[in-house]
């Protein structure tokens, strides 16, 4: 199958790509990765301080909650955190955390705004009402001590909501006033 032109213009290399190599943007993107390879170790070790003090946080006052993955150490991914709530379903807890200021998700971004279980926990062998309660927070360059603090002032609040509409029999929310 032939290639199809995403820009179109001169027709260099081809009738493939228009316009001129943009040599600074190259120059400036292996710069910017130079400097993103000097700071990955430390970047690591802070993402997974961080990380640290949340899943330890949510533990002491989430009762239910649970970490899925690997605990604290060099074999855990130091941005992600993914907990499973007992007792509530993921939108509720996304909706309260949202309203909070606190973006998170429920399950893998790459099936964002689908309202299924996460099909990631499913495979870890949870059942459905498990796989719905997947809470995925993530860390990156902007995450602060003081972000840390604001999940965990907001979380036990926003859980005990979510379990309070949380219809265990039917595994879907209800209205409370």
């Amino acid at each position: 199958m032939p290639l199809t032109p995403v820009l179109h213009g001169g027709g260099q290399e081809r009738s493939v790509r228009s316009g001129t190599v943009p040599v600074a943007g190259a120059v400036a993107l292996a710069r910017a990765m130079e400097m993103a390879e000097q700071e990955r170790e430390i970047e690591h070790a802070r993402l997974s301080a961080l990380a640290t003090v949340l899943i330890g946080g949510v533990r002491d006052t989430v009762p239910g909650a649970v970490l899925r993955g690997p605990e604290p150490g060099p074999d855990r991914l130091a941005s992600h955190v993914l907990l499973t709530i007992e007792g509530t379903d993921a939108e509720a807890v996304l909706f309260g955390l949202d309203m909070a200021g606190i973006s998170a998700a429920s399950g893998a971004a790459c099936v964002a705004g689908v309202n299924q279980p996460s099909h990631v926990l499913e495979a870890m062998g949870l059942d459905e009402a498990g796989a719905r309660s997947g809470l995925r927070l993530t860390l990156g360059h902007t995450s602060t001590p003081a972000d840390i603090q604001t999940v965990l002032e907001a979380l036990p609040e926003v859980v005990r909501r979510a379990r309070a509409a949380y219809s265990p029999r039917r595994g879907d929310q209800v209205e409370v006033a």
